[in-house]
């Protein structure tokens, strides 16, 4: 068989998701961040953690009173409440945050990869959803 291979274009660039710096959150609440993270981070597993109000977007500052604290062996943390918060926006898990350094701000944010962005208008629409289940 001959084939032409100016009629071919090659594969573009494989992906390698195991480079992205990545956090996922499963419905306990357990938190476990992969080694790409990991390894960014160095010795960091304390921060000062904050959850945009839609839940598309959490901020980690490396200083600043820790309010969350990851495992140096595994970087897992608990917080259960912050899967029960995630759950009543309407999120299902488990969720993906990619996460990137920004130096101008000094935080590590971190974008869901599970859903499309929130609708402007969360509040009209969660209580449009407690309406239809009365």
């Amino acid at each position: 068989m001959q084939f032409d291979l100016s009629e071919f274009r090659e594969f573009p660039p494989q992906q390698n998701g195991h480079a992205q710096p990545m956090l996922s959150i499963n419905e306990k609440g357990t938190l476990a961040m992969n080694r790409a993270f990991l390894h960014k981070l160095g010795e960091a597993r304390e921060f000062r953690a904050y959850t945009h109000e839609t839940g598309y977007q959490i901020l980690l500052f490396p200083e600043g009173e820790p309010n969350i604290r990851f495992a140096r062996a595994g970087g897992t943390a608990k917080n259960a409440q912050l899967a029960a918060d995630l759950k009543g926006l309407g999120y299902r898990f488990p969720i993906r945050y990619d996460f990137r350094w920004d130096q101008e701000s000094r935080v590590w944010a971190g974008t869901c990869q599970e859903m499309a962005e929130p609708p402007k208008d969360l509040a009209a629409n969660r209580a449009k959803r407690r309406r239809r289940s009365t």
